[in-house]
């Protein structure tokens, strides 16, 4: 069974964690273990071997506690029952992407579970927004998986890409900053060589950025539709509609996303902490425990902009992702709250 699922990215890790879970409920060692290479509506599109057809089953079953119902990537037990194949269990993830829902709802949207490395793709036919990579880098990190930020497109203009990759490096310190392009032969040459055999990537970035088409480069074939730059604005077409996941000739599962209009912070402390290490260590070395970095002498914070250690944008944009991820979680316990109430009132 192993070798058939290691097509599909399973590992030691999860053959461990399923025999735990496996000694405490034994009916599950009748079921059968597949992963989620699509969803739609309430079906999920499933694989229990990558080199067999993928076919439909429907949510009803179990969710670790703690956990949302399942996404893309991630690994469920089946049962059967009256020739039907049902969710009867959802393993526990080694990792998972996620954003707060959009809009002004309190909810959790997860976008890919169980990824070793998410590739955050900006396109340099647009103006680079380092506040917007943070905000990428952030929600990146705190899934748990390692990003690598792809600079595309950089055709239009190699002097001012390597401009755009030093800003870049500037503020993603020890992680890997690539220049990409689709228009010639070796523009990917440095992504393949990052490629490893098992491994689950997911690609991220605003609408038109570029990800389909790389995908489709690294697929070596034209799977995904892609669209051309629209006139005007000089920004490419929302084709990606729904998420799905490929594997490459070298066996790399790779999960293309629709562009995010909103990528709202969700649980993303961690995320936080590594994105803005200096200032998430500065922040507790102010003179009162109540700092609110604005006007209060003897701000840590505020020192490093004078120090020139970071900019003003930097630590505004440090300061409004915390804030907002503060929010979020206040926001859902209070949601939480009013359902539990509403729940005894029924009772």
């Amino acid at each position: 069974m192993s070798e058939k699922l290691q097509t599909l990215g399973w590992n030691n890790e999860f053959t461990k964690k399923w025999k735990r879970i496996c000694r405490k409920n034994k009916k599950l060692k009748k079921s059968e273990l597949v992963r989620i290479i699509a969803s739609d509506r309430g079906f999920y599109e499933v694989k229990n071997d990558w080199n067999k057809p993928s076919f439909l089953v429907r949510y009803s079953g179990m969710v670790p506690k703690g956990l949302q119902k399942p996404t893309i990537g991630d690994w469920i037990a089946l049962r059967v029952e009256g020739g039907e194949r049902w969710v009867e269990y959802m393993l526990p993830r080694q990792s998972c992407l996620m954003r707060k829902a959009a809009g002004k709802t309190a909810k959790v949207q997860p976008i890919a579970a169980n990824i070793d490395r998410v590739i955050i793709v900006v396109a340099l036919n647009e103006r680079l927004n380092l506040r917007s990579i943070e905000r990428y880098l952030t929600v990146a990190w705190a899934s748990g998986a390692t990003p690598i930020i792809a600079l595309n497109k950089i055709d239009r203009d190699p002097q001012k890409a390597d401009q755009s990759i030093k800003m870049i490096e500037n503020i993603a310190k020890n992680i890997l900053v690539l220049a990409t392009t689709t228009k010639k032969k070796d523009g990917l040459a440095t992504l393949k060589k990052t490629l490893h055999v098992g491994e689950t990537i997911v690609f991220i970035g605003p609408s038109g950025v570029g990800k389909s088409t790389i995908i489709n480069h690294l697929l070596d074939g034209n799977t995904l539709q892609t669209g051309s730059i629209r006139a005007g604005d000089d920004k490419g077409r929302h084709t990606t509609t729904r998420k799905k996941l490929m594997i490459t000739q070298n066996s790399t599962l790779l999960i293309d996303t629709p562009g995010m209009r909103e990528l709202g912070m969700w649980e993303a402390e961690a995320g936080i902490a590594a994105t803005f290490p200096l200032l998430e260590k500065q922040k507790n070395l102010c003179q009162f425990r109540d700092c609110t970095h604005t006007i209060e002498p003897h701000c840590a914070l505020k020192n490093t902009v004078k120090q020139n250690l970071s900019t003003q944008q930097r630590l505004d944009n440090f300061l409004n992702l915390s804030k907002e991820i503060e929010e979020n979680r206040s926001n859902a316990k209070e949601l939480s709250l009013r359902q539990n109430r509403g729940r005894r009132r029924n009772f």
